[in-house]
């Protein structure tokens, strides 16, 4: 191409590609995914998803050990964790789309996500 010296056709497909990408991620993160809202929880054994219509609590294992979690109609939150600080469970509850915790030490994170509710506010400030 005359226009642009040293670029390759590849290297602009590659480009386009990769901006399309970026795009359709900061979409897909804004708005935190659709339907009714759920937790999603992310650990070294995989990835689960659950309802938040019932409540549940699980044992989760992670790196340093199990974490109990509780989630339900009022949201998530860590209830125990082995880790040193217990910042995940300092975090409290965690109940709207687009809220999230971690346990870092023990590798895991605790999402919310789905549609917010109509008049639900966009953000809250502590």
């Amino acid at each position: 191409m005359k226009f642009l010296p040293g670029v390759k056709p590849g290297d602009i497909i590659v480009f386009v590609i990769s901006i399309l990408l970026t795009l359709g991620s900061f979409l897909y993160a804004a708005t935190g995914g659709e339907g009714p809202p759920r937790v999603e929880i992310e650990g070294p054994s995989g990835r689960f998803i659950y309802s938040l219509e019932k409540d549940h609590t699980l044992e989760i294992p992670g790196a340093l050990g199990n974490s109990l979690v509780h989630f339900g109609p009022g949201g998530a939150q860590f209830l125990e964790s082995p880790c040193t600080n217990k910042l995940c469970i300092h975090q409290g509850l965690q109940d709207s789309p687009g809220d999230w915790t971690a346990c870092l030490p023990n590798k895991i994170f605790i999402r919310i996500t789905g549609t917010p509710e109509k008049g639900a506010p966009d953000a809250a400030t502590y």
